[in-house]
């Protein structure tokens, strides 16, 4: 079965902060549509460019990764305490990137860094978010 880059990152990024033993969000990937079960974690990711030339099979990514919970159940500490769990998870031994490429089948894993961290306060909807941004260079794996 093959998979597209990008579901793969999605899927590996998940993966790192369930590793991480970060319980109690629901993990949902890009192709997710539709109402989300809150507390949880989205992660989407897309390819931005080929590294170096073209032809080479190196793309450089980015990889969002947004942690949403309800303000009326959760305050403020609880949530800034679960979003530093998940924030631990990508700063591990091994690093992220050997951590992601040995447990991926298709995917090479070559740089894996955090790159900005944005808060987000919706009204409407009672919730906090806080995005993490992930910049990523992979290629595929041969088979």
């Amino acid at each position: 079965m093959t998979t597209s880059i990008e579901s793969e990152i999605e899927t590996q990024i998940l993966a790192a902060i369930t590793t991480a033993g970060v319980t109690g969000v629901n993990l949902y990937k890009g192709d997710r549509n539709g109402p989300k079960l809150i507390p949880y974690v989205y992660a989407s990711s897309e390819i931005n460019s080929e590294r170096f030339e073209q032809f080479t099979g190196i793309f450089q990514c980015t990889a969002s990764l947004r942690y949403t919970a309800r303000s009326d159940i959760s305050d403020n500490a609880q949530f800034d305490s679960k979003f530093q769990q998940i924030l631990q998870a990508f700063y591990t031994q091994p690093s992220l990137a050997e951590q992601m490429t040995s447990a991926s089948n298709s995917v090479t894993f070559y740089v894996a860094r955090v790159q900005n961290i944005t808060p987000v306060v919706t009204s409407p909807t009672r919730t906090w978010s806080k995005d993490i941004i992930i910049e990523l260079e992979v290629t595929s794996k041969q088979t």
